[in-house]
């Protein structure tokens, strides 16, 4: 069961960096190498207002994928094991999909590179990503307003939250989880989220204060951009299936 979520949360892993504008960690090499070998990179700035970070072509750059076939067996291997084991109640069905749009995925992966571009940094840290398998609980009222604009149709189903990772300087399987919009004083190491919880004054309780984090999907905007370029959004957690209809999917 649990290699199963594994493999199927690294695939979306994969998709969700391929969709990134800069060219991250392309090479054992690292990003530094790979991007200053890249002839044919775009010169065009996501946001004139700041310098970094650039968008990249991915022409040469190659995706392996995987087969349909695969796809479908271990999203009907969860759909038939695991889901049945997360029944909310005898007429509620826990999430086996979620849905985020492709503007906010690279909204949130802009917003990591530009902090690391800020602190001089964003070509050595290794950055990543990390999924965190999550459950709504019985309740959404409190929580600082974070499930405001949630139906109580989410109430204990499970979903997923993203948080920006770098890699460990002494040790490549090692991957701390940080925030990017608390970064810390050393412009090349930001301090970890393990070092932010064991910091306050009540260990794993809001290190940050009332502040918000850079956390993919606990409140986060959908965005959709118009005829006219700009972005507009529209306030949800992500679209959960169930809930919300199965039509369109394919798995």
């Amino acid at each position: 069961m649990k290699k199963i979520l594994i493999t199927t949360n690294a695939v979306f892993i994969g998709i969700i960096i391929f969709l990134g504008c800069n060219k991250t960690d392309l090479t054992a090499a690292g990003d530094k190498a790979g991007i200053s070998s890249n002839k044919s990179a775009v010169s065009t700035q996501i946001d004139t207002k700041t310098p970094c970070p650039g968008c990249y072509e991915y022409t040469d750059v190659g995706f392996k994928g995987v087969s349909t076939e695969t796809a479908f067996m271990m999203s009907n291997n969860y759909k038939t094991i695991n889901q049945p084991l997360l029944q909310i109640d005898e007429a509620i069905d826990d999430a086996n999909s979620i849905w985020f749009s492709l503007e906010s995925l690279k909204n949130f992966i802009w917003k990591i590179e530009e902090a690391a571009c800020k602190n001089n940094c964003r070509n050595t840290l290794g950055l990543g990503l990390r999924l965190y398998y999550a459950r709504y609980p019985v309740s959404l009222d409190g929580y600082d307003g974070d499930f405001d604009e949630l139906s109580t149709d989410f109430v204990q189903h499970h979903t997923l939250f993203i948080v920006p990772t770098f890699q460990d300087a002494g040790n490549s399987q090692v991957h701390w989880d940080f925030d990017p919009w608390h970064w810390g004083d050393n412009p090349c190491k930001p301090i970890s989220m393990a070092q932010w919880f064991n910091s306050g004054p009540v260990p794993g309780h809001k290190p940050f204060g009332d502040d918000k984090s850079l956390i993919f999907s606990i409140n986060e905007d959908q965005y959709f951009r118009g005829p006219n370029g700009t972005l507009s959004s529209v306030m949800n957690h992500g679209d959960l299936i169930p809930p919300y209809p199965s039509t369109g999917t394919g798995y």
